[in-house]
């Protein structure tokens, strides 16, 4: 029960048909002790991880995180490609989807990931799924990246005119 619920709360299920339960993890909470919280340890960890997944022949790695945590997410590489869920233990969360395999993407992020996929093929198949699947998801963009005046066309392009006029943090 609890494993289709996480199927259908991430919409995991195209990716299930198309590639199969072997070519799909999960990633979830880091934790560390707080005496190596100091920013030193955590990208080693990914490092070995993103290599544990890629030798292994996975493709997709899913997760999801509270809609503050959407920046960091994306300067690692996830890419938040479906509406968000109401999680009863955790509140609002925004689905996330990496793809392993996605070098340019990585490279592009700037992601402490990059040089680790260097090391492995671009995967074309997954990456000519994804924009077909998503094509209104995109290439991640964090509100750096932006830049001042990009947020109310992005806004009125995926809810119209009429939300952005109407609501007071746009005027």
């Amino acid at each position: 029960r609890i494993v289709k619920k996480f199927l259908t709360q991430h919409a995991m299920h195209p990716a299930l048909a198309g590639f199969g339960m072997d070519a799909l993890c999960t990633t979830s909470r880091f934790m560390l002790d707080p005496r190596n919280r100091n920013g030193r340890l955590i990208y080693p960890l990914m490092k070995v991880v993103y290599d544990y997944m890629r030798q292994r022949e996975i493709r997709l790695n899913f997760g999801d995180c509270s809609p503050h945590q959407l920046p960091f997410y994306q300067h690692l590489g996830f890419r938040n490609y479906e509406r968000g869920f109401d999680d009863p233990a955790y509140g609002y969360k925004l689905p996330l989807l990496m793809l392993l395999g996605d070098r340019q993407e990585l490279l592009r992020r700037r992601t402490p990931l990059a040089r680790a996929a260097a090391n492995y093929l671009d995967d074309n198949e997954v990456i000519a799924w994804f924009h077909e699947m998503y094509p209104g998801a995109g290439p991640a963009l964090t509100g750096t990246e932006l830049g001042p005046g990009c947020m109310r066309p992005r806004v009125e392009q995926r809810l119209g005119s009429g939300v952005a006029n109407s609501c007071a943090i746009f005027r």
